[in-house]
Parts: C-alpha cells; sequence; structure tokens
C-alpha cells in the first residue's frame, strides 16, 4: 500500500507542473528573467504554430468526413452488388426447378405410355423359364461332375 501511495505521489509531483504549465502563454518583457529553462517564441511564431493546430485540425475533419462518404458509397455499393447476385441465384434456381418439373413430367408421361402394356405375364414367364434353365443345367452338371 505504501509503494502505491508513493508512486502516486511521485507521479502527482513530477506531473502536475508540466500539466498546469502547458497551455499557458506568459509574456516576458526584454530584460526580465524566465521563471523557467526553455525556449521563448515571438507572437508570430506562437500563432504560426497556433494556425498550423487548426490547420491539422481542419485537415482532419475533413479527411474523416470524405473516408466516412467513401466507405457509405462503398457500403452502397456491396450493398447493391449482393443483391443483384441473390436476384441472379434466386432466377437461376427458378429456371433450375423448371427444368426438374419438366423432366418429371415428361417421365410420368413416359411410365404412363409403358403401363399401358400389360407386361406382368410377359416378366412372369421369362422369370420361369430362366429359373428352369438354371435348375436343368445346374442337375446337369451335378450328374456329370459325380459319375
Amino acid at each position: 500500500m505504501k509503494k502505491i501511495i508513493s508512486i502516486t505521489l511521485i507521479l502527482f509531483i513530477t506531473l502536475f507542473p508540466t500539466i498546469s504549465s502547458a497551455n499557458k502563454i506568459i509574456t516576458i518583457s526584454k530584460g526580465t528573467e524566465a521563471p523557467f529553462n526553455g525556449h521563448l517564441i515571438t507572437s508570430q511564431a506562437l500563432l504560426k504554430i497556433k494556425n498550423a493546430k487548426t490547420l491539422i485540425e481542419k485537415q482532419c475533419v475533413l479527411d474523416l468526413r470524405y473516408m466516412k462518404k467513401n466507405h457509405a458509397i462503398e457500403l452502397k455499393f456491396q450493398g447493391e452488388l449482393w443483391k443483384k447476385k441473390y436476384e441472379l441465384l434466386e432466377l437461376k434456381l427458378k429456371k433450375m426447378l423448371e427444368v426438374k418439373d419438366d423432366e418429371i413430367s415428361r417421365l410420368q408421361k413416359l411410365s404412363l405410355k409403358t403401363n399401358n402394356k400389360n407386361l406382368i405375364p410377359l416378366w412372369v414367364t421369362l422369370g420361369f423359364l430362366g429359373g428352369a434353365a438354371i435348375t436343368l443345367g445346374l442337375v446337369f452338371a451335378v450328374k456329370e461332375t459325380v459319375k
């Protein structure tokens, strides 16, 4: 605790005089001693420094306005770009769904045409004949291997 208090006091003692006298302008006439070591400047130099400071501040304000407007334009452009991409994808999806529906319709019509013909007896007959042929072939193969 003592360390914190001592550090705070040291900082307060060293920084307070510089902070309190930072913005004060003291006028000194010729031959008078200065209250501190440093540089003395004329009124013209002081005005030049103040003008430079205000000029820099105004330039920063203008730069910020420019960047803000530029950023707003970029965001607007990005928003419009994404909107157009979305519309394009929506159109693409719509076309793909139309193609899919057309293909489903075509396949349904095709299946209805083939369902009109009754092919069940044909498939039953072919299945019976195929099964009988396989059975006869197996019986023959077994008899030949047993001999």
